[in-house]
């Protein structure tokens, strides 16, 4: 596991996020994925069966290979595979991995295409969820696929088994982009 000392504003936004769901808009490269992997790491340590799992989703496959590297390397985890199923992360950044995979780790990272259609085939369901992390979050708006999941999933889901969410990004407004649905 690595070993970082946490900025002041990397703590305040923690401790935000033990109150309540956070929007953290902070400028490229000042530790927002950090953030994400010691929310993950407090949360899934004060996890309960059943609702145990973190999910990070990025909307890129370039950026779901740097996080998963990035949190793999944080939390001191291996990355899943057929080969070597004893790993407790998974990095699905292109072939939706097979369902069991869902099962047996306790953090996805993934594409939000990837999860939605494993959230649509129930290979994994929100409820099982504890935290989920939205990087670039500004892509949350009416038709895209973050939107679609906290719209079909996240609000779908009953108020107390709903997962924590953090939004990550570095610009919150696109000034092209409709407002993003409230979930967002």
């Amino acid at each position: 596991m690595a070993e970082l000392r946490l900025r002041a504003y990397q703590e305040e936004a923690l401790e935000a996020f033990e109150r309540h769901n956070l929007l953290v808009v902070l400028p490229t490269n000042t530790g927002k994925t950090i953030i994400a992997a010691e929310a993950i790491q407090r949360v899934l340590r004060e996890a309960t069966p059943g609702k145990h799992k973190a999910v990070f989703l990025a909307p890129t496959r370039a950026l779901v290979e740097q996080q998963g590297d990035v949190l793999r390397s944080y939390l001191g985890r291996d990355e899943w595979s057929e080969e070597d199923p004893s790993g407790t992360v998974v990095v699905v950044s292109g072939t939706p991995p097979p369902s069991k995979c869902y099962a047996a780790c306790d953090l996805v990272v993934s594409t939000p295409a990837i999860f939605l259609t494993a959230l649509i085939h129930a290979d994994i369901r929100m409820e099982q969820i504890a935290v989920l992390v939205l990087d670039e979050g500004h892509h949350c708006a009416k038709r895209d696929v973050y939107a679609t999941i906290m719209r079909r999933f996240y609000r779908a889901a009953p108020a107390t088994a709903r997962p924590r969410v953090l939004t990550l990004t570095a610009m919150p407004i696109k000034s092209h982009i409709p407002q993003a649905p409230a979930a967002c």
